[in-house]
């Protein structure tokens, strides 16, 4: 049976022999590397399931009538595949000639710096989305009929643009909210898929910084 790393790193105080801190460096290196590869897959494949979602609610949208809707929607979501593939472009970028604990250092800001980007993205996806419903909702059918309802029943309502104002107060309040929560939103949704695989990220990294200062 293989040694784990706590069991090398152990012996490493017992027997001093020179030779226990190189292997704790190579598994170290290949753990680095295997962490770095699985998260590059998932991002690749993340990227791909958003075309897939693209296309999918366009053609939905388009089955049911609302096609501008759809290609909103699709276009919003390809703005996250072409800022990930720019960030995976990037990525390539950085140099693998330094050593595995600088390298992961360099991804480590890599990814924190993509976090970032899509945070303030996502700030305007969602309300922007959320619009999107609303008004496609308010000129189908059931949504002019509604309006007229409200007319004809609540003839002293303020109306502006044709739609009551204090449903035009919830919207803002809720894209508001939306806006506001975006990060939240966006990190609970990111860690639910990635959050194991940050966290392995990190003790990595802070194994490797012990490992150094020995």
């Amino acid at each position: 049976m293989k040694q784990s790393i706590e069991s090398i790193w152990k012996q490493g105080f017992i027997k001093n022999d020179g030779l226990v801190v190189p292997k704790i460096t190579d598994l170290y290196n290949q753990k680095s590397k295997n962490i770095v590869d699985k998260l590059h897959r998932l991002f690749d494949l993340n990227n791909k399931f958003i075309i897939l979602l693209a296309i999918v609610l366009l053609s939905l949208l388009s089955y049911v009538g609302a096609p501008v809707l759809g290609l909103f929607y699709a276009v919003l979501l390809m703005i996250f595949v072409i800022v990930g593939n720019n960030a995976l472009a990037g990525l390539a970028l950085v140099s693998k000639k330094v050593s595995s604990y600088h390298y992961l250092k360099s991804f480590d800001s890599w990814l924190k710096g993509i976090i970032a980007t899509n945070t303030k993205i996502y700030r305007f996806v969602y309300p922007a989305m959320l619009l999107g419903g609303v008004i496609q909702g308010l000129l189908t059918e059931v949504g002019q009929s509604i309006l007229k309802g409200v007319a004809t029943d609540y003839p002293a309502t303020l109306f502006v643009f044709g739609v009551p104002v204090y449903f035009l107060m919830l919207i803002v309040l809720l894209t508001g909210a939306l806006s506001y929560f975006a990060p939240k939103i966006y990190y609970a949704d990111m860690y639910l898929v990635y959050g194991s695989t940050f966290k392995k990220l990190e003790e990595i990294i802070k194994d490797m910084e012990v490992l150094r200062n020995e």
